[in-house]
């Protein structure tokens, strides 16, 4: 199952797993929009095999609307490949790595 939702007090534990890419965005976007029924959100990439573009500006577009509706959203668990197309995206995320510390990391 790639999102699995849990709770934690009031924050809603939500954990990615597998990839979120083009391949799969269109299904995903339901269940990760749908964290929004959620008062407090704590998302988890850590088991996030791949992130493309596309997932990427799936996850802008939950941030946006996290902010929009006032809905404190928390990103944690990113690798340095994502920490790349997330900053490329300017999603705030935890723990905030620089594009150059990522880049490092994947000897680019």
């Amino acid at each position: 199952m790639p999102l699995q939702i849990g709770h934690q007090g009031e924050v809603t534990q939500a954990t990615l797993s597998g990839e979120l890419s083009v391949f799969n965005a269109e299904e995903m976007q339901d269940e990760l929009l749908g964290l929004l029924n959620h008062a407090q959100i704590r998302l988890d990439l850590a088991e996030l095999s791949e992130l493309d573009a596309c997932g990427a500006q799936l996850l802008a577009i939950l941030q946006s609307e996290a902010t929009r509706a006032g809905k404190p959203l928390q990103i944690h668990g990113v690798g340095p490949r994502q920490a790349l197309a997330l900053q490329w995206l300017a999603i705030a995320f935890e723990p905030a790595e620089s594009i150059e510390a990522a880049a490092a990391a994947e000897g680019t």
